[in-house]
C-alpha cells in the first residue's frame, strides 16, 4: 500500500469529492427542515384544537364568529377559547404575514424563533394594548423586514394599516418563519382597533388537564356541525363552514407542506448520494482490474483467496475512510456556508448543524454501501488464475 500512492489518492480522492455535495446540501436541507418542524411545534402548541378555515393553515381568512365560540365552550373537555387574527400586509414590495395573537400565546413561538431581544420582555410588551394616541404599540418583526428599514430593537416602523399610517416601536426581531417576505407578531388588541376588525382568523381551544385531544376535537366538531366529526381532522358542513383540527394534525400539515416544497433538494441530493457511490464503486473496480497480475502473483506465492479478500477490504477501508473524512469535513464547512446564506439572506429558520447526523449517515452509508456493492468483483479477483503471474514472463 505504501508503493501505491497514486492508485491509493485515486481512491481516495473519489470519496472525498462525493461525499461533499451530499454533506452541504442534504446536510443544510435536513438543518432546514428541522427549524420549520420546530417553528410549526411551537406554532401551534398556544392551543390543543384549532378552528380554522378548511386549508388556512398560516389563519389569514376572517370568519364570522356567531354561536361558534359559546357552543365550543359548553364541551365538557374545554377549558377556555380564545380568537387569534392575522392577515397580509403590503409594506413596500413584501406581502408581510401579519400574525396577531392574544396575550400569553406567542411566547413558545417567539422563544423558538427570536434573533435579537427578550422572548418574555417581548411577549409582554405585546400583549399591552396600544396607549391611547396615535402612536401605535409594540411588534416582532423578521430581522430582514427590520434590516431593509434600517431599524432596529427599540427603533420604529411605520406600518400602513386600514386605520391609516401607524408607528409601532420594535420588541424583537426573528425569522421569517418560512414565510420569504416576513412576519409581523402584534397583538389582537392593537389588531382589532388599528385593522378595525374583531372577527377571528382562527379559534384556539384549551382543554381541560386529562382531557383526550381526539376525543375532544370529536365532540368539538359534532357541536359545530362539521361533517366527519369522528375523524382526526375533518371539515365543516354546512352549519359553521369551518374545519376542527388537533394541534398535533394542524403541525403535521404545516410540516407537510414544507417538505413538499423542499422535495426537489432532498432528489437532488439523493442523486449526488448515488453519484458518490457510482463513482467510488468504479474506483474501486478499476483498481481491482489494474492489479490482476499482482494478485495473481500473491496467489502463485501462496497466498490464499480468504487473505486477499481482506487485504483489499482492509485497502478499501483505509482509502474511502480517509477520502470520506476528508470530504465530511469539506461538506461540514459548506453546508455551514449554505446554512448561514439562508439565515442572513433568507432568514429562513434553522436548526444547528450540531444537532444534525446527516454527516455521520453519508459517512458511514456510502463507504458501506460502495464496499459491499464491490464484494462479488473482490470475491472473483481474490480467485484469479495464478497462472496469469506467468503469462508476461
Amino acid at each position: 500500500m505504501r508503493t501505491t500512492t497514486l492508485r491509493s489518492l485515486a481512491l481516495a480522492a473519489p470519496g472525498a469529492v462525493a461525499r461533499f455535495g451530499p454533506v452541504a446540501l442534504g446536510g443544510s436541507r435536513e438543518n432546514l427542515l428541522r427549524g420549520i418542524r420546530s417553528f410549526a411545534h411551537s406554532y401551534v402548541s398556544a392551543a390543543d384544537i384549532w378552528v380554522t378555515n378548511p386549508g388556512d393553515n398560516q389563519a389569514v381568512n376572517e370568519f364570522s364568529v356567531g354561536q361558534h365560540a359559546a357552543r365550543i365552550a359548553r364541551v365538557p373537555a374545554v377549558a377556555g377559547v380564545q380568537a387569534f387574527q392575522g392577515g397580509f400586509l403590503v409594506l413596500g414590495n413584501r406581502r408581510v404575514w401579519i400574525i396577531a395573537r392574544p396575550p400569553g400565546a406567542s411566547r413558545e413561538v417567539l422563544e423558538s424563533e427570536i434573533l435579537q431581544g427578550n422572548a418574555p420582555a417581548a411577549e409582554a410588551r405585546l400583549s399591552a394594548p396600544a396607549p391611547p394616541a396615535h402612536a401605535g404599540g409594540w411588534i416582532a418583526v423578521s430581522k430582514q423586514i427590520a434590516e431593509a428599514h434600517r431599524v432596529g430593537v427599540g427603533g420604529t416602523l411605520t406600518l400602513p394599516t386600514p386605520s391609516g399610517n401607524v408607528r409601532f416601536r420594535i420588541a424583537a426581531l426573528t425569522t421569517n418563519l418560512a414565510w420569504p417576505p416576513g412576519v409581523i407578531f402584534i397583538g389582537t388588541a392593537d389588531y382589532s382597533h388599528f385593522w378595525t376588525t374583531m372577527a377571528p382568523t382562527a379559534l384556539g381551544v384549551n382543554l381541560r388537564p386529562g382531557a383526550n385531544p381526539a376525543l375532544a376535537r370529536g365532540a368539538i366538531a359534532r357541536a359545530l356541525g362539521v361533517a366527519g366529526g369522528g375523524r382526526a381532522g375533518g371539515r365543516a358542513g354546512a352549519q359553521s363552514g369551518l374545519a376542527v383540527a388537533t394541534a398535533a394534525t394542524r403541525e403535521a400539515s404545516i410540516d407537510a407542506l414544507t417538505s413538499e416544497g423542499l422535495g426537489q433538494l432532498q432528489e437532488i441530493s439523493t442523486l449526488l448520494l448515488l453519484a458518490a457511490i457510482g463513482a467510488m464503486v468504479a474506483a474501486l473496480a478499476s483498481s481491482l482490474r489494474q492489479r490482476r497480475e499482482w494478485l495473481a502473483g500473491l496467489r502463485l506465492s501462496g497466498a490464499e483467496p480468504g487473505r486477499l479478500r481482506r487485504i483489499l477490504a482492509l485497502e478499501a477501508a483505509l482509502m474511502l475512510g480517509a477520502g470520506c473524512l476528508t470530504g465530511a469535513v469539506a461538506g461540514i464547512y459548506g453546508e455551514v456556508v449554505i446554512d448561514g446564506f439562508l439565515r442572513q439572506v433568507t432568514g429562513f429558520p434553522l436548526a444547528s448543524v450540531l444537532s444534525g447526523t446527516r454527516p455521520l449517515e453519508v459517512f458511514v452509508l456510502v463507504p458501506a454501501l460502495a464496499i459491499a456493492i464491490m464484494a462479488i468483483p473482490g470475491w472473483r479477483a481474490s480467485r484469479v488464475s495464478p497462472g496469469l503471474a506467468l503469462e508476461n514472463e
